[in-house]
């Protein structure tokens, strides 16, 4: 299965590292509605893959005691 089909299935973002996007796959997100996030600089790319990842984990902790 490719990239696009699975990013397409799941409402996903490809990141892109240091690479070129080859024309095709540019076009095939664009008609798809597929984001294509390309980045060189390392720090940039993991804030943006943890931004989301943080905003959903909780910002609380519970501990409940089960037994003494």
């Amino acid at each position: 299965m490719n990239p696009e089909r699975i990013a397409e299935a799941f409402n996903a973002v490809i990141f892109a590292f240091n690479v070129d996007i080859p024309p095709s796959l540019a076009v095939q997100a664009k008609q798809n509605n597929i984001e294509v996030k390309r980045h060189n600089v390392i720090y940039k790319l993991v804030d943006e893959v943890k931004q989301p990842i943080n905003g959903k984990s909780p910002t609380t902790q519970h501990e409940e005691l089960i037994g003494r």
